[in-house]
């Protein structure tokens, strides 16, 4: 079903791109400058989609959920930030890992499938689209 124009609440546009936001119940605007302020934002994990992403730092804020499960602890943008809900279906199953197995119970091999996978697929899907 296509989005009606009465939905939307949001419209954050450049030059090259436009971002729309459809029934947003509640948006935040935070200026530069306030970034390294904002508290939310410092507890973010390392983004996927940074030049500088820490690896080891995903993998030890993954390795720190401990019983959670993995599906659950891909979605904490306190983990790493970038993964929704589609993205952590797709990496999951690219890498074999049942989604309601525990991070502690996941091997080493699985947690670094997963963050790179993760990395991979984030960065291809944005370079694909600025190719366009």
């Amino acid at each position: 079903m296509a989005a009606r124009a009465k939905d939307m609440r949001v419209l954050v546009a450049t030059e090259d791109f436009e971002a729309v936001g459809f029934n947003v119940p509640v948006a935040e605007f935070v200026r530069a400058a306030d970034l390294p302020r904002h508290d939310a934002l410092r507890r973010l994990g390392p983004d996927l989609l940074s030049e500088d992403f820490d690896s080891e730092e995903a993998v030890a804020r993954l390795r720190a959920r401990g019983s959670m499960p993995i599906a659950d602890a891909l979605l904490n943008q306190t983990v790493m930030a970038g993964i929704g809900n589609v993205y952590k279906s797709e990496v999951l199953f690219a890498c074999g890992v049942n989604p309601f197995a525990a991070v502690s119970g996941l091997t080493d091999v699985q947690i670094a499938c997963l963050v790179s996978t993760a990395q991979k697929f984030l960065r291809t899907n944005v370079t694909d689209r600025l190719a366009r």
